[in-house]
């Protein structure tokens, strides 16, 4: 009789804390937010200095790009005015950013910056 068992495959965590730079209250909307977590659709405001995740994804991929949904959208609005991050712009803003503590399978990021202010 063959027997096949399955490997214990090696899951990455990518989390992203945003941090309000603003000296002002931000509107955070976040679609496709997390695969672990609810609300996936994550709709909050922010004061000055304040934090929230606006990512949380359990993958099997090694590579970030592939580890979240294509549908990413991170909006930061105040003052009639908007940011818009679809995915490629979310990846280029956390190039520039800071990477905390990375682990063997757990990521980190801080994106903040006054860049981001609308």
């Amino acid at each position: 009789m063959l027997m096949a068992g399955c490997t214990a495959q090696k899951k990455y965590v990518y989390i992203v804390d945003f941090y309000n730079e603003c000296s002002y209250a931000v509107g955070i909307d976040v679609n496709e937010y997390s695969n672990t977590k609810t609300p996936l659709h994550l709709v909050k405001t922010l004061q000055p200095g304040e934090s929230t995740e606006v990512l949380s994804y359990i993958s099997f991929s090694d590579d970030l790009i592939s580890g979240f949904p294509d549908t990413y959208k991170l909006e930061i609005s105040a003052n009639q005015k908007k940011i818009t991050l679809n995915k490629p712009d979310f990846i280029a803003t956390l190039e520039e950013s800071s990477i905390g503590e990375p682990g063997n399978t757990v990521d980190i990021w801080k994106i903040s910056s006054d860049q981001l202010c609308p």
